[in-house]
């Protein structure tokens, strides 16, 4: 019976510290987040409440922002990321598989189903408009109104000998004076009067070609073109896109989100991260506290 007593005397030293050193280790790591709250009786706050990284969370938020925005995602970062060689591939990819799925669907249920109709409605607008702009400045570039006075001059010459006493009346210098004058008028109304007229029926043809199927206009282009189509869009937003990304101050905006985040977030976000290395740290104490005890029987 004694030898039994003289056994546990030794074994209790090194549990009761390993016990000592677990739950110590425990308690410390749950006091990095519990309480949530400040727990006060009446006016007095009580000590280590609340928890370190609650109590720190603004100075924690701050750490966090600094670190991600000068290190881990800077500007630059940002723009490599959307205007790099694996992103157009994505994006040159997903048009031509976009492309060749919705073969039956319309472009405007597409569209609409993406954008919104009224979305959708304003863009074919705005479209409508950005073409029928170059239509005329094309028109005018063209000189319609001098084209057509050139061809009439030619189709008179090639009539004038079945004309008879109207050619006769009519003298080359007058001709030209009444083509010229046509011509003037011709590039007057296109200048002022081109859009209005233009706009409808540029509109109404793509309406038309909006409502029609995908694969009544995509099966004749190749999977190439379609890619090329892409990634040169894809180009011309990302170029402006990063640019506007680079200015955009990553540091302030994680330290918002980590200072708004709720503590019970907060805790799940560190666990997620360092809960094998805090299981770590618990089951050490353990450890501490058993060799401590075994230690302490040679004391």
């Amino acid at each position: 019976m004694d030898f039994f007593w003289q056994i546990l005397g030794y074994v209790s030293g090194p549990i009761i510290g390993a016990i000592i050193g677990y739950f110590t280790n425990h308690i410390a790591v749950k006091m990095l987040f519990r309480p949530y709250y400040p727990k006060r009786i009446g006016k007095w706050q009580l000590p280590f409440t609340p928890g370190i990284i609650p109590k720190r969370q603004k100075a924690l938020a701050k750490a966090i922002g600094k670190a991600v925005g000068e290190n881990l995602l800077t500007g630059d970062d940002l723009k490599a990321a959307f205007v790099s060689e694996q992103a157009e591939q994505s994006v040159a990819a997903l048009a031509v598989r976009t492309v060749r799925e919705k073969g039956d669907e319309t472009a405007n249920r597409a569209a609409e189903s993406l954008l919104g109709a009224e979305a959708w409605q304003e863009d074919k607008e705005k479209f409508a408009r950005y073409l029928t702009d170059r239509l005329v400045e094309t028109a005018q570039d063209m000189h319609i109104g001098r084209i057509v006075a050139e061809e009439g001059a030619k189709a008179f010459a090639q009539k004038k000998s079945s004309l008879g006493m109207i050619a006769l009346l009519l003298s080359d210098g007058a001709l030209r004076s009444v083509l010229d004058a046509a011509a003037d008028k011709i590039d007057e109304y296109i200048a002022t009067e081109g859009r209005e007229k233009a706009y409808p029926v540029v509109l109404k043809k793509i309406e038309e070609l909006s409502d029609k199927p995908v694969s009544d206009w995509s099966a004749s282009i190749s999977d190439e073109a379609i890619s090329a189509f892409a990634v040169g869009a894809y180009r011309a937003v990302a170029g402006k896109l990063g640019d506007v990304l680079k200015e955009i101050d990553v540091a302030s905006v994680v330290e918002e989100k980590v200072a708004a985040m709720n503590v019970k977030e907060l805790e799940q976000l560190c666990l997620s991260v360092m809960k094998k290395e805090l299981s770590a740290i618990v089951n050490l104490g353990a450890l501490i506290g058993f060799l401590l005890g075994i230690v302490n029987i040679f004391i």
